[in-house]
């Protein structure tokens, strides 16, 4: 998290004084660490929200079959294993 990224800096810091790096080179060298971290951070979201969403679509449906729905469907295409669990759990209702 956070606290690892500053670690990283300040170990950064010592390692580039013992380099003989400019500070010029060094905080371009932040500017862009923080620039990757955000751009994961983003990309981790980006390809994570669909897939919550339709566990969370599984959760409705398991939830509408408990009470004694059993006409639900997932309505999930995927490819993957939240895509086969809810296959399953179309199959068994």
């Amino acid at each position: 998290g956070v606290c690892s990224l500053a670690i990283g800096a300040a170990t950064t810091s010592a390692a580039s004084n013992a380099m003989f790096l400019s500070d010029h080179d060094f905080r371009l060298f932040l500017v862009v660490l923080l620039l990757s971290c955000g751009l994961a951070l983003l990309v981790g979201v980006q390809l994570s929200a669909p897939m919550a969403r339709d566990i969370a679509r599984l959760g409705d449906v398991a939830e509408a079959v408990a009470g004694g729905d059993l006409t639900v469907r997932t309505a999930i295409t995927r490819r993957d294993e939240v895509g086969r669990t809810a296959a399953a759990l179309d199959s068994m209702v």
